[in-house]
């Protein structure tokens, strides 16, 4: 009896833990202590701190069903410590060093398209948020008619070629493209 107890209070206390990590309701998680994050710690955009384990813990996680409308923004850590913003489907995502942010503008047109495949909302379609400020979050009417999602002024982009879930953040920096950071900064 004292196992099936221990057992469900360990998946209850895992379901709160994600629970407060995904900003899906309850209280937020506390700062870890020094002794918690051992080797450092990361302050998210929204002001949370999570210590290199509990990072370390969510990267490979199947986030779905995690809420929103099929559309997310999620602060993601990725070898060496990276700290990029993905989609729902952990592809990295992307700003272009052409583009205007205050105001924001999208310089992708085109051709460019093809490539490099704006973030587009649909009316009322908000995003699932995670260790992202929803202040930091925007959008863009875009030339071709398209509503376009902004994160800190920089519209935001996919890269059509293959996901790479471990991507390299200088990869695309030689062209003007580069991974964003939680408030929408370029990732170096």
């Amino acid at each position: 009896m004292t196992r099936v107890h221990r057992t469900v209070g360990t998946a209850i206390a895992g379901a709160a833990l994600l629970a407060a990590l995904a900003g899906c309701g309850g209280t937020p998680a506390p700062a870890p202590t020094a002794a918690e994050s051992h080797t450092g710690s990361h302050t998210m955009a929204d002001g949370q701190s999570m210590s290199d384990s509990e990072m370390a813990g969510m990267e490979g996680m199947d986030m779905s069903g995690h809420g929103g409308d099929g559309l997310a923004l999620w602060a993601t850590q990725k070898a060496g410590g990276t700290v990029m913003v993905t989609d729902g489907d952990g592809n990295p995502l992307y700003r272009s060093k052409a583009d205007g942010t205050a105001p924001s503008r999208s310089s992708c047109e085109g051709p460019c398209v093809a490539q490099w495949q704006p973030v587009t909302v649909q009316p009322g379609e908000t995003p699932d948020l995670l260790g992202v400020q929803q202040a930091a979050v925007g959008m863009l009417k875009r030339a071709d008619g398209g509503t376009q999602l902004t994160l800190g002024g920089a519209p935001l982009y996919r890269h059509a070629g293959e996901a790479v879930q471990q991507p390299d953040p200088k990869q695309f920096a030689a062209q003007g493209w580069y991974i964003v950071n939680p408030s929408g900064q370029p990732v170096t």
